[in-house]
């Protein structure tokens, strides 16, 4: 079975993985979220915070991760 992983604290992301009865390690990411880069929308700036968070969490899974 393959592993969920969430690289936050979000207590909201934890509280939404669990009422789907979802199992997940969390991987706390030490990137720091921007809040604004001029020049790209806040829906670009959220994927552009995610993926560096993911991948910053990727590298502590010693098996690798697998892209769905």
């Amino acid at each position: 079975m393959k592993q969920i992983y969430l690289a936050s604290h979000s207590k909201a992301r934890k509280e939404l993985l669990k009422s789907l009865g979802l199992k997940f390690k969390v991987l706390p990411s030490a990137v720091e979220e921007r809040r604004s880069i001029k020049g790209i929308s806040y829906a670009q700036l959220v994927k552009l915070n995610a993926l560096k968070k993911a991948k910053n969490a990727a590298l502590k899974v010693k098996d690798g991760v697998n892209k769905a």
